[in-house]
């Protein structure tokens, strides 16, 4: 796919998992930022069908967390106690909702989400990350 910063520690994190879990509305943001990365060029042309399909492949190896009323009414919760964006909100309201944070881990590279799961217990994946915004 698209190399970034944290792409070789996301990679051992996923190969070690023993499942991968993400709400569904993950697909719609992965989809995105592949298109963002095809705008801005970082995708070479004749790579860019190789790319989507890999895209498939890797959302077949995830679970996918169902968005329904009661996990999109926790999300709002979770926006308001932990002052989140929305996607960032049912991210980790789709967290709650596959374990407690003493059974899961969360890969992630967003310092608010980051926050508001590390306040909740949960074992981060970096365990640090450089601010970016």
């Amino acid at each position: 796919m698209v190399l970034e910063p944290g792409s070789e520690v996301a990679a051992a994190a996923w190969s070690s998992a023993d499942r991968v879990t993400a709400a569904a509305i993950g697909y719609v943001e992965l989809r995105a930022a592949i298109a963002a990365a095809q705008r801005d060029v970082r995708i070479p042309t004749g790579d860019e069908p190789a790319v989507w399909t890999e895209i498939e492949t890797v959302w077949a190896g995830i679970t996918d967390i169902r968005l329904d009323t009661s996990l999109l009414r926790a999300a709002g919760q979770l926006a308001q106690v932990h002052r989140l964006r929305a996607y960032d909100a049912v991210h980790l309201a789709a967290l709650v909702a596959v374990e407690g944070p003493a059974a899961v881990q969360l890969g992630c590279w967003d310092v608010e989400l980051r926050r508001a799961a590390g306040d909740m217990g949960y074992e981060l994946i970096p365990p640090r990350i450089e601010a970016t915004r």
